[in-house]
């Protein structure tokens, strides 16, 4: 949003949401292009992003250290998320933790090299980047339910055709064992 604001109060003088539906369909695609393009060299391991990106990286570095610091501004965010203030008081594990949501949201939109998918299957899916459920993503995920389910099936059936009966009341403990733990 940081970068289709930006351009939109460039082209039209206002925010994108207030934009007409002509100028926002493009701005997406502007958008979708800008961030779906691979441009990690592998060769050299430099990764590089265009100036609109890197202020918006640098804008939400400085949302994220105020949401995990003590930025009063963020207060009612951090109230809504169950973030206590100062989460984070190392300003190098903060420094950190940007760096991971940058590259977590680098593979969520990134094309894989010759590719018309992110590196996570274009999951989480995402109209405003272009991340559409791949036919893959759906077919895996329908597969792994189905197993999960038939596995779930397995032990209730197994359970039900090897239980032993009731068990005996004066074979139970007197006290509970887990309070003898030293």
């Amino acid at each position: 949003m940081f970068i289709l604001d930006n351009w939109s109060q460039t082209t039209t003088g206002k925010p994108f949401l207030s934009a007409n539906a002509e100028t926002q369909a493009a701005l997406k695609v502007r958008l979708q292009n800008l961030l779906r393009k691979n441009t990690y060299d592998v060769k050299t391991g430099i990764l590089t992003v265009a100036d609109i990106r890197a202020e918006a990286i640098s804008a939400a570095s400085q949302h994220y250290t105020g949401l995990f610091t003590n930025n009063a501004a963020l207060e009612r965010y951090r109230d809504a998320y169950a973030i206590p203030k100062n989460t984070v008081k190392d300003p190098e594990r903060m420094r950190k933790l940007n760096t991971f949501f940058f590259w977590a949201s680098w593979a969520c939109v990134t094309e894989r090299p010759n590719q018309v998918i992110s590196y996570t299957n274009n999951w989480p899916s995402e109209e405003l980047v272009g991340n559409k459920p791949s036919t893959d993503l759906i077919i895996w995920t329908g597969f792994s339910v189905i197993v999960l389910l038939a596995g779930i099936g397995l032990l209730i059936w197994y359970h039900a055709a090897h239980q032993e009966g009731e068990t005996d009341l004066k074979t139970l403990p007197k006290h509970d064992p887990c309070w003898d733990w030293p």
